[in-house]
C-alpha cells in the first residue's frame, strides 16, 4: 500500500520523509512539479510505500573463493 504527498519546499519534503520513515515507509520517488525550474525552491509530490525494497542477489563467488572452498575441500578429503 502507498500514499502521495505534496511538499512546497525543502522543509516540508524533509519532514513528510522523517514521518513516513518512522511509519515503516520508503520512498519509491519524487516528481518535481512541472513549472518548477532549477535554482527555486524544491516542491512537488512524494510517493510512499510500505512494500519492503527489492533485496539484491547474492554476489557470485570470485574466482579466489571459488579456489579456496575446492583447496578446502581438497585439505578435508585428505584428513
Amino acid at each position: 500500500m502507498g500514499y502521495q504527498e505534496h511538499y512546497d519546499n525543502l522543509e516540508q519534503r524533509t519532514i513528510l520523509c522523517d514521518v513516513a520513515n518512522s511509519n515503516g515507509y520508503r520512498m519509491l520517488h519524487d516528481d518535481f512539479d512541472e513549472d518548477w525550474k532549477r535554482g527555486e525552491e524544491p516542491r512537488g509530490t512524494l510517493a510512499f510505500t510500505d512494500e519492503p525494497a527489492p533485496q539484491a542477489p547474492e554476489p557470485e563467488p570470485t574466482k579466489l573463493e571459488r579456489l579456496e572452498e575446492r583447496i578446502k575441500a581438497l585439505e578435508d578429503a585428505q584428513k
